[in-house]
């Protein structure tokens, strides 16, 4: 009886790290379902980009917009992120991408990746700071389009546990409680 048990609680740990809690990152429904679009969103689109549904984030003059998503997140958790961007056009002196989860700027992208027409893999760590944590994928000017795709935030590490609460022995109340962090 003990095997099924210990089955079902391994196979609950590995499933909760591996859900993605970002709706649509791949952009397969072919638009913005999820996403919340600000700025200068006029030239935003979905494409197949590289073989990959991607959603283009263009700017039509020197504005910027960006696209967000707000997600569930727990203080203290440790998250996956990861995503692929590509670009494809003409360059100019000022283009920016960046990409930012709940305030922390993970990726600010001045210069073109390597070659265009091909998604490149970006991957980071996030600990989060509050119980819902936006992601916003931001671009600037009349740049290059950015293709943004497999977009992804999987939980790996739980927050730690709380302190536990004083303890009263042999019916004693104690005087003052004293915690510590260590």
């Amino acid at each position: 009886m003990r095997i099924p048990l210990t089955l079902l609680s391994l196979f609950s740990s590995t499933t909760l790290f591996t859900t993605n809690i970002v709706q649509n990152g791949n952009f397969a429904t072919g638009d913005f379902t999820g996403w919340t679009l600000f700025g200068d969103d006029s030239q935003f689109g979905v494409t197949t980009f590289d073989g990959s549904h991607a959603a283009d984030l263009f700017t039509s003059g020197l504005d910027v917009g960006f696209i967000e998503q707000v997600l569930p997140t727990t203080t203290g958790a440790t998250y996956a992120v990861n995503f692929s961007l590509g670009w494809s056009g003409i360059l100019t002196p000022d283009f920016v991408f960046s990409f930012s989860i709940g305030g922390t700027n993970l990726l600010t992208q001045t210069t073109p990746l390597p070659m265009q027409g091909i998604l490149f893999p970006f991957s980071y760590t996030y600990t989060a700071v509050s119980s819902s944590d936006a992601i916003d994928a931001l671009v600037n000017e009349s740049a290059p389009s950015w293709f943004l795709t497999n977009v992804s935030v999987v939980l790996t590490t739980p927050p730690p546990p709380p302190p536990p609460p004083p303890t009263i022995k042999n019916g004693s109340t104690p005087q003052a409680v004293v915690f510590s962090s260590s």
